[in-house]
């Protein structure tokens, strides 16, 4: 079990310069040596329930512990301090009440890229001359049994739209209700981790029980979107406290 805090910097007001702190547990494998040993772990972790905008991160994680005392000797300790070394991809989601400004920032995005779409072709005006006087186009209809172009003004058959404000994100937002928990999108952060920690080593012939506590510190390598209204959205380096057992079989 663990706590993950950062701080998110968004064009998105209602989550710009936010502290998200999440608990959480998780499970894993691990395998090595008294020297250093290799984990993979798989995590969960959700904002407070009183949380005005809420989140959740779902971590995948493989790291290296190295054990620098026993580089000097090796022997059995009951405390035995380590390093972390590691990479992490999590995957944040994002719910709240803000859905109104995530369609703001889908509408100027779709603008924006409109205006900066090439151009491929242009269309201009005939400039031929004719040699003779063309003064009633109809007397150069291709056939004279073709009907005459019709003036009664045309009449779309598309019933309005039952929603009389769909289209339009600042009418629904004040006629509609946004849910604090309605699903918003997500985001994939991938981070390099450094740390330490400590263990306690339960002494055991053929098994191991160690109880361990550590902190590390995750630096953002990259983050990617599939949602347009989180491309301008951005987390701080990431501060993780775990605490939890490792158990298993030695030889």
């Amino acid at each position: 079990m663990g706590t993950r805090s950062f701080k998110i910097n968004s064009d998105i007001t209602a989550i710009d310069k936010m502290g998200a702190f999440l608990t959480g547990t998780g499970f894993g494998a691990m395998m090595g040596d008294k020297a250093f040993h290799t984990k993979i772990t798989r995590s969960y972790f959700n904002t407070e329930a009183m949380a005005d905008q809420k989140f959740k991160l779902v971590e995948t994680e493989g790291v290296v512990n190295l054990y620098p005392l026993q580089f000097m000797k090796k022997k059995f300790r009951y405390f035995e301090p380590y390093v972390v070394l590691g990479f992490n991809k999590g995957s944040l989601n994002f719910y709240g009440d803000y859905a109104s400004q995530l369609k703001k920032n889908t509408k100027k995005a779709t603008v924006a890229k409109a205006k900066t779409a090439p151009e491929f072709g242009t269309l201009n005006a005939c400039t031929c001359t004719c040699g003779g006087p063309m003064t009633d186009p109809d007397l150069y209809m291709t056939s004279p049994d073709a009907p005459a172009p019709s003036s009664a003004p045309a009449y779309s058959s598309a019933a309005p739209p039952s929603d009389p404000f769909a289209g339009d994100p600042d009418k629904e937002a004040s006629a509609k209700p946004e849910s604090s928990s309605a699903y918003l999108g997500k985001m994939t952060i991938n981070r390099a981790t450094v740390g330490g920690g400590v263990e306690c080593h339960i002494p055991g012939a053929t098994r191991f029980v160690n109880l361990f506590a550590e902190i590390k510190y995750g630096m953002p390598l990259s983050t990617n979107t599939g949602n347009v209204s989180f491309q301008n959205t951005k987390v701080t380096p990431q501060l993780t406290i775990n605490f939890g057992i490792n158990f298993g079989l030695s030889r």
